[in-house]
């Protein structure tokens, strides 16, 4: 289950999505205009699936796009990705502050992170800041009921997410929680800019729970309704003072159906089964047509019909490393905001 390479968005977990800049300058080179934000941690971590009430409308072009930058949550592997690599970026850098807990069947974590640092790192001349402060509340749950995971006591996170974690038998499970609430305000050119959201992704079982993958022969079956969600309300925008009602919460969830993944976790995409999809006012069916094969997608609002397949090479990392890659995830967004 990708998740059973437990991904740390990209972002944070299932692959949160958009094949994001490994690191936060590089943001800065793809958002040029892009200025920065404010965020409150929020203190609850439940995570609701519930689609906002206004959701984005996306035409046709814009749904193929979406759901192919949300290729990562359809992978089943991370060695596609490069996930060997070195990875510098400030998110990963926060990261490998975070204190582990290790046994031998379970790593766990759970608190919150600032990662204020690394929008400032991004930001314009020409912004003014008002508020800024980006804090994340987190919960990270992986374990392996064959053990093996004792080695990785007193390991930074970077150490365990370029290859897969060794679980080579037994019931694998993994859980991802993120919650933020922001409160942004910030100057540009002569506007100012002011807003209010909250962000939530989870990668696990509706409640709350694991997500479990099993080992079957040569496959790791994946159980169904393992879900990968993530949405982001916004309770105010302001320009100028004045409210711009343009519609654009977010929403994005996949549920797993007859998942199977290779028992060596090496190979791009899923042997088989599918994804139910639904993605802001769009709902349908990513497809797996073998290991080796890109799965296919169609999505569908009314008569309209959107179809494609992920022709590029799977955006993937091990479900630990997965959390930073929701994070950096959530810093895209925050500064596609800042115009």
């Amino acid at each position: 289950m990708q998740s059973w390479n437990v991904k740390v968005r990209n972002g944070i977990g299932m692959g949160l999505m958009f094949m994001l800049a490994p690191a936060c300058k590089e943001e800065k080179k793809q958002e040029k205009s892009t200025p920065a934000l404010a965020v409150a941690v929020s203190g609850s971590s439940d995570v609701s699936l519930t689609v906002p009430p206004n959701v984005e409308t996306l035409d046709q072009q814009g749904i193929i796009d979406e759901v192919q930058n949300h290729s990562s949550t359809f992978t089943a592997s991370s060695n596609e990705a490069g996930g060997d690599t070195a990875d510098d970026s400030c998110t990963s850098k926060k990261l490998d502050t975070l204190n582990l807990e290790v046994t031998d069947t379970n790593i766990k974590y759970a608190g919150t992170l600032d990662l204020s640092d690394c929008v400032r790192e991004t930001l314009e001349p020409t912004v003014k800041l008002l508020t800024l402060n980006l804090n994340f509340t987190m919960n990270l749950e992986y374990s392996c009921s064959a053990g093996g995971l004792i080695a990785f006591k007193g390991k930074k996170l970077s150490d365990i997410s370029g290859s897969n974690l060794p679980c080579a038998s037994g019931v694998m499970k993994n859980l991802i929680t993120l919650v933020s609430k922001s409160l942004i305000k910030f100057q540009s050119g002569t506007s100012t800019y002011e807003f209010e959201s909250g962000s939530e992704t989870l990668e696990g079982m509706s409640g709350k729970t694991a997500c479990e993958a099993t080992l079957n022969g040569t496959s790791w079956n994946i159980k169904d309704g393992c879900i990968w969600a993530e949405k982001t309300v916004y309770s105010k925008y302001l320009v100028n003072g004045v409210a711009d009602t343009t519609k654009r919460d977010t929403f994005f969830k996949a549920e797993s159906k007859g998942l199977k993944q290779s028992k060596s976790l090496t190979a791009p995409w899923y042997e088989s089964g599918a994804f139910d999809v639904q993605l802001s006012d769009w709902k349908g069916v990513v497809t797996n047509r073998g290991p080796d094969l890109a799965p296919t997608f169609e999505m569908k609002r009314g008569a309209e019909v959107a179809k494609g397949d992920f022709s590029a090479k799977p955006t993937s990392a091990l479900g630990l490393t997965k959390m930073g890659n929701l994070l950096q995830l959530q810093l895209v967004r925050t500064l596609k905001l800042i115009k």
